[in-house]
């Protein structure tokens, strides 16, 4: 009977002591064949010790890492000096607005002195932002240049501008280069490239540039002839009040040029000619009697 106590007994001990081998430390979990830390905690012998995590770092494992735009010096993560600031781009926008305010306004100051006719000032205001790549001040710089206004005036110089800030889809300057490449002042006369600038310049409502593809078309000048195609362009101007347009159109209503002959419609458009100042417009309303068909 004694015996039995004692095995009990020893049976009791051995089971406490099993558990007592498998107890969990604390911030600990158990795992197949033992525990493991919790997570954010790292083991070191029995004992589950926090992993020390430094400002701008963070948990990686059972250890750290730095953010972005921080690099790891010891136990320490400062600022790279190769990664972008916080917020970096934020301020660079800023500062690309703020510049572009003041180029806006600075430009805006040219254009009005130019207009006041105050050229040396405007030319000391278009010259840096045509420099930057400004393609307004392009155009007005390509104008003082032509016009020997505030410079001495040079072809040559009034169509690089120009020819720049076509380049740069600016229509007022696609126009110029037409009548540029037209007239041959500072290029060599070429009646393609002028039509070709002109109809960069059409195609955005340049009235004047589509009377001029219109006039090309017309008499054949830089393309084949074609005075239907030349007359539908000056309609459009024409409608426009461009006096030019109106008054080729009349006369050819006059003479039945590329149109079915008609007095009536020749009287319509000569007079609105002669209203927008065209110096021939009188001379054809008395030849042709027009007030016969009004």
């Amino acid at each position: 009977m004694l015996k039995l106590y004692v095995s009990i007994i020893f049976t009791i001990l051995l089971s406490m002591m099993s558990v007592s081998s498998y107890a969990l430390p604390p911030n600990s979990h158990a795992v197949a064949g033992g525990w493991a830390c919790n997570t954010g905690f790292k083991r070191q012998g029995q004992q589950c010790n926090k992993i020390f995590i430094p400002p701008n770092a963070v948990l990686k494992g059972q250890g750290w890492i730095c953010r972005t735009g921080y690099i790891r010096i010891g136990q320490q993560c400062n600022v790279s000096k190769t990664a972008p600031k916080t917020n970096s781009f934020g301020k660079l926008l800023e500062q690309l607005n703020e510049n572009k305010a003041a180029k806006d306004k600075q430009l805006k100051t040219a254009i009005t002195l130019y207009r006041k006719k105050n050229f040396k000032a405007a030319l000391n205001l278009f010259a840096p932002l045509a420099k930057q790549g400004n393609a307004r001040a392009k155009f007005y710089l390509g104008l003082m240049y032509a016009n020997g206004q505030g410079v001495l005036r040079d072809d040559r110089k009034a169509a690089e501008w120009t020819f720049a800030a076509a380049k740069q889809g600016y229509t007022g300057a696609q126009f110029n280069l037409g009548t540029i490449y037209r007239t041959g002042k500072g290029v060599a006369k070429d009646p393609k490239k002028s039509i070709y600038w002109y109809a960069k310049a059409a195609g955005k409502g340049h009235i004047r540039a589509t009377y001029y593809v219109g006039l090309s078309y017309y008499l054949g000048e830089g393309v084949l002839k074609d005075e239907q195609r030349g007359l539908n362009f000056m309609r459009q101007s024409a409608m426009k009040g461009d006096a030019d347009s109106q008054y080729i159109l009349g006369l050819s209503y006059c003479t039945g040029t590329a149109v079915i002959e008609s007095k009536k419609q020749c009287a319509i458009w000569i007079k609105r000619a002669f209203d927008g100042g065209h110096p021939k417009a009188s001379a054809t309303w008395e030849k042709y009697q027009l007030w016969n068909y009004k």
